[in-house]
């Protein structure tokens, strides 16, 4: 975990609003988050179970930030996004598993088979 990090809390057993927060500091057992509100917090390193970290630069830290613009860059070059994805899932994935995560990310839930069978060619084609 490094400053800048986001991190997702969260709430109510999955049933709430997550709350989403900016690490601002790393220590050697904490790190402090500051909340969208404002408030800081403590939290404990390793992380609890309820908290997930997303990677400065990642596709899912692009979607939280700007998701309009992550969208727009995968219209324009969906292989490019898709091969930073497949890095980002260590380099395997079904393409049922790359649909779900881009649907996760808000992006790609209008194709059908027939474009990620086409998405399918590509990337074998490109790596």
């Amino acid at each position: 975990m490094e400053s800048g990090y986001l991190v997702i809390r969260r709430q109510g057993n999955g049933k709430g609003d997550d709350c989403t927060g900016v690490v601002r500091r790393v220590e050697d057992d904490s790190a402090v988050v500051q909340w969208r509100e404002g408030q800081l917090t403590r939290i404990p390193l390793p992380v609890p179970s309820d908290i997930t970290v997303v990677p400065l630069g990642s596709l899912r830290y692009r979607s939280l930030r700007d998701a309009t613009a992550l969208r727009k860059e995968f219209a324009q070059s969906p292989v490019s996004v898709l091969v930073t994805l497949l890095g980002e899932m260590d380099g395997e994935a079904t393409v049922k598993q790359l649909q779900r995560r881009t649907r996760e990310l808000g992006l790609a839930s209008e194709h059908n088979n027939t474009w990620w069978d086409r998405m399918r060619g590509r990337l074998l084609a490109d790596t």
